[in-house]
């Protein structure tokens, strides 16, 4: 994760596989979604990489603090304060029980998730976070989503909270997407693919950075759309203006594109609330 020039943290994903250093590993364990069928598919009896051995691979890499947000790993490296670790568990709550009864609101995106091994991974500096990815331990992640934030972005006093956008990037890109291929896809066919299109033609959204292929841009265009409609960017307008034009939730719904009617589709039970007030 690096920080834009509007202030917005870029995503930083990582895949790779285990690691020769070690930790200790503590959970604190949120309560398992309750009974639903699981439509991407967890061979029957079998428990959830996310439960078992990813776990014990992060302990290796050296996350020694990790909460479990309905089965799904908020894991933060020992210099990171037991505050933030628990403030960006507390997003993730948010995002995935929007409603605040204690129950993921779509089970499919919890089971998505956990089928990915989506993992927040929450490191003190950039630079430690850097490190981490420039080594054997962030190359070696093999089979695991990792999405990674420094602390010196995180609930800091008149700043953005890059918690917000990097938790949500985890969310969409492998919960609801992997969920709602055809709806909420990352690829250019997809109903949020082909909102995209319409909002760039328009001149709502447009994303300068070279590295950022379609499906990055499917997740930006996907996170300032859901956080607009929530209404966390209604302050931020000029600042965040040359990457995104609808900043309140008003515009949004006046823009009439069909991502809208992705997020207040009920089927899907994308988040509307911000995630904080949900949480509480």
């Amino acid at each position: 994760t690096g920080t834009g020039e509007n202030g917005d943290s870029e995503q930083y994903v990582a895949e790779g596989s285990k690691s020769e250093s070690s930790g200790t590993n503590q959970l604190d364990v949120a309560p398992d979604p309750p009974d639903e069928p699981d439509p991407v598919g967890e061979e029957d009896g079998s428990k959830p990489v996310a439960d078992t051995q990813l776990e014990e691979r992060l302990g290796r890499a050296g996350f020694t603090q990790l909460r479990s947000v309905f089965g799904v790993p908020v894991a933060a490296t020992s210099t990171v304060s037991v505050g933030t670790v628990d403030h960006v568990a507390a997003v993730l709550t948010g995002y995935l029980d929007n409603d605040g009864d204690g129950s993921p609101d779509n089970p499919q995106i919890v089971s998505a998730l956990k089928q990915e091994s989506g993992v927040v991974a929450v490191f003190d500096t950039f630079r430690s976070m850097d490190q981490f990815f420039d080594s054997d331990r962030g190359e070696d992640f093999d089979g695991i989503e990792l999405i990674g934030m420094a602390e010196e972005e995180i609930n800091k006093p008149n700043e953005f909270d890059a918690s917000l956008e990097e938790v949500l990037h985890l969310v969409t890109q492998f919960g609801f997407a992997v969920a709602y291929p055809d709806e909420l896809g990352e690829d250019s066919d997809s109903t949020l693919g082909i909102s995209l299109k319409e909002a760039t033609q328009a001149g709502y959204f447009a994303y300068d950075d070279p590295t950022c292929d379609e499906s990055c841009m499917i997740t930006e265009f996907f996170y300032w759309a859901i956080t607009s409609n929530m209404g966390l960017q209604a302050d931020r307008c000029e600042d965040i203006a040359h990457e995104w034009r609808l900043c309140t939730p008003e515009s949004l719904t006046e823009a009439n594109l069909a991502v809208t009617d992705l997020i207040n589709d009920n089927v899907f039970k994308i988040p509307t609330a911000p995630p904080l007030n949900a949480a509480r």
